[in-house]
């Protein structure tokens, strides 16, 4: 497989800027910040720890080498500080997503790992690894309360509406969606295979198992290229936030438009055109600093956090 090595990427690079601009607009509401980590921990931390260790199942080498080894090729090339741990479940159909803040870690469904080829999956897995790097995973989180986002926030501010909660609900879930862009990215980066970003968009979509998938993907690839002019910015908000709330990944014809678009930019050539001299590849872990940045190293991480260089046991 071996992808080109991404060495000190930043997630700046590949963000989508509907993106930023989204979450930047969600942060300057008043205590926004602080408001969300305490929702979170009061919430939602350890239930999702016990819902998740608690009946999924933990991928390791040696109980399914393919998952572990992509997870890791994928961790290679984004240049993760570390490896997540990643884990399996029957529920949610097709699907990836991640969970923990302090310690995030990916779930793959059972469909995702039977249906997706190689490529396919490591675009997956890149997508999840893409939004832990960016930092998404404390509001992506918060956002998935849904319609009980309302009832926590006026909980733990004990009903006295200093926080426009209506306001926070909004905004959040129209960064939520827009931080999708920058997954797609991220996954395209990870497999470096554009072909096999659209195939899972059409996936994800829901194309019957059986169908000619070559078929679709020439009218599915039609479909996308028909967003080309489409303005992004014009697109009514908060239609769009309505039709969205229940879907776990809408709008996959207008993330594939995007993805296509952005594989021609000069920003993707420049991401992977990036040259580092003099790379050591693999360091021992009882050096302290690494010999190529002189970032201070980890105990038990996997890969250097300056420059991406994995660390040998």
């Amino acid at each position: 497989m071996s992808k080109k090595r991404l060495h000190s990427l930043d997630p700046r690079e590949y963000e989508h800027p509907l993106d930023r601009e989204a979450l930047d607009k969600l942060e300057s509401i008043p205590g926004v910040k602080s408001l969300v980590r305490k929702v979170y921990k009061e919430f939602l931390e350890k239930s999702l720890f016990i819902d998740n260790f608690g009946s999924n199942v933990l991928i390791t080498k040696d109980n399914c080498s393919r998952v572990n080894n992509l997870l890791i090729e994928a961790s290679r090339v984004l240049d993760m500080q570390s490896v997540p741990q990643i884990f399996i479940t029957r529920k949610y159909g097709l699907n990836g997503f991640t969970q923990g803040v302090e310690e995030p870690h990916i779930v793959l469904t059972k469909k995702a790992c039977d249906e997706l080829d190689d490529n396919e999956l490591l675009t997956l897995i890149g997508q999840e690894l893409g939004r832990i790097k960016s930092g998404h995973i404390l509001y992506r989180e918060i956002a998935n309360l849904g319609s009980s986002l309302l009832d926590a926030i006026s909980q733990v501010t004990l009903g006295l509406g200093s926080i426009p909660a209506s306001a926070i609900n909004l905004a959040l879930m129209h960064w939520y969606r827009m931080s999708d862009f920058t997954a797609s990215r991220a996954g395209l980066l990870a497999s470096q295979d554009l072909d096999a970003c659209i195939r899972l968009e059409l996936k994800l979509a829901g194309v019957p198992k059986n169908g000619n998938l070559d078929e679709f993907k020439a009218s599915f690839i039609k479909q996308a290229e028909s967003f080309k002019d489409y303005d992004l910015k014009g697109f009514n908000k908060a239609i769009k936030i309505v039709k969205t709330l229940d879907q776990d990944r809408p709008y996959g014809v207008l993330r594939t438009s995007q993805i296509m678009e952005w594989s021609k930019s000069d920003e993707y050539k420049k991401i992977l055109d990036r040259e580092h001299l003099n790379i050591i590849n693999e360091i021992s872990s009882d050096k302290t600093f690494c010999p190529n940045c002189g970032t201070k190293l980890i105990t038990n991480n996997k890969f250097c956090g300056g420059c991406g260089a994995q660390i040998k046991n």
